[in-house]
Parts: C-alpha cells; structure tokens; sequence
C-alpha cells in the first residue's frame, strides 16, 4: 500500500461508559455509553517501562511494557452530571460531596480523532478510573478569557485477555483507523461496543 500523509485536525465524539464486568467467566462488559459533549482536547500519555541488557560490552537485550496510561481530558464545562458519576462523589439531591473514601467506578472511555483526509480513528481506553478535578477560576476583567475545566484518569490493563494468534494479553487501549483497507464499517449506533470487544472466554 502507497504510503500517505495526513494531519489530524480535531478531536470528538467522547464517550464513557461504566464497567460491569472483567473477568475469566464473563469477559470485559460496559454499560450503555453515556456521551461527554464539550471535548477541547484529549491528552493521551502511555507509561512506558524500558530495560536494556548489556553483554560483551554492548546492548544486547531490550524490553519495554506498558504500565499505566494517564488521560487529561479538557472539557468546555465539567458538568456535576458527570463528574459526580466518574469520580464517585456522593449525591444528595443538587448536592454533590467530595468525601475522604470517594470510590470512583471503573470505565471505558471512546472518542474520534479526525484527519484532514476526511478519515477518522476511533480510539477506546478499556479499563480506568477517574479523578477529582481541580478548579481553578479568576475574576472577569475587560479582556474575554474563557475558563475550561480539565480532568484526568489513569488507566491500567483489563483482566480479560485478549487472544491473538497464540499470545494472550491484557489490553489497555485500543484504536482502528477508517483509512485502513482492513477497516469495516459497523455503524455509528454501536461503535463504543465494536471497538474492540474483548471475547468472553469459552468454557
């Protein structure tokens, strides 16, 4: 295939969605996506564990895994809704209550990025768990500056294992690109649930 060029040129389409199960006996499930409107910007930032083995004076191994990876998330406005839900807040009513014993659930999240060829990657971090977001605000003055919000997570390995040819692996994102020749359309109704859903084992 002929090697082609092409910038990203936004981001969207974020979704979440709570996790119900992720194991051996019923495999990696979710609840119904829940969508996240007013996305800015997505950070994505993979922890990489790297070490080399020297012999006869020069590198003669090296390995590296994935441990964590960290998502920063700007948003428009951090609407209570969902914040309160992603990080576990307790709900009295309006009221929310950030407590010391917070349990933020398990989640995957979805989202689009865009390309200036009119292609897209849809992209799914599988298993993670958000944080309380801090707030930062100042005074209005004569010029207009828009305050966002930002919110982070961290997402690490599901404990279903994906299988692939004859490797078993924990799986920490997924992403397909609609450019690529292998790519086929599932439509936009299940695309959180098409991408990618990790088998149940077989009994």
């Amino acid at each position: 295939m002929a090697k082609t060029t092409k910038v990203r040129t936004g981001v969207e389409g974020l979704y979440y969605a709570k996790i119900l199960s992720d194991d051996d006996t019923s495999g990696l499930t979710y609840e119904a996506p829940v969508a996240i409107p007013g996305l800015i910007t997505m950070n994505v930032n993979p922890n990489t564990n790297s070490a080399t083995l020297y012999a006869d004076n020069k590198a003669a191994v090296t390995y590296s895994s994935v441990g964590t990876i960290e998502v920063e998330i700007e948003l428009d406005y951090l609407a209570d809704e969902v914040i309160g839900v992603l990080t576990g807040r307790e709900i009295d009513g309006a009221t929310h209550f950030v407590t010391n014993i917070n349990s933020a659930p398990y989640v995957g999240i979805m989202y689009k990025q865009t390309y200036d060829d009119g292609s897209e990657s849809y992209v799914r971090l599988m298993k993670g768990k958000f944080k309380e977001p801090s707030h930062n605000s100042e005074t209005q003055n004569d010029s207009v500056n828009f305050q966002t919000g930002t919110i982070m997570a961290e997402f690490i390995a599901t404990s279903s294992k994906l299988t692939i040819g004859s490797s078993e692996k924990s799986v920490l994102m997924a992403s397909i690109d609609t450019g690529n020749d292998n790519f086929v359309d599932l439509g936009t109704n299940n695309w959180f649930d098409a991408l990618y859903p990790i088998p149940v084992p077989s009994v």
